[in-house]
């Protein structure tokens, strides 16, 4: 389990420096580059850091008047957010 456990915060901890570096680069006007630091935090094993950075994706694609693709992201993000019952053991 420790190992599982380290494993994990790791993956935490990149999604959360990618989500990070993408707010910043949002701040200074760089979408290109907010957009794909979000990209890299939307890959990570983070549920809760993939669906924070499908929402900045999409954020910046509806700046850019690039509604069905912020749509289809703003989706990914509210499917990415879904609790798994089967791991807790509901039906």
């Amino acid at each position: 389990m420790w190992g599982y456990g380290q494993y994990r915060q790791g993956g935490e901890e990149k999604a959360s420096q990618a989500y990070a570096a993408g707010l910043d680069s949002l701040t200074h006007g760089e979408r290109d580059q907010a957009y794909q630091r979000f990209a890299e935090a939307a890959a990570s094993s983070s549920a809760a850091y993939k669906s924070l950075a499908l929402m900045g994706q999409a954020g910046i694609r509806m700046d850019q008047q690039r509604i069905a693709d912020a749509v289809s992201l703003f989706d990914q993000a509210a499917a990415g957010a879904q609790p798994d019952h089967r791991r807790r053991g509901a039906p």
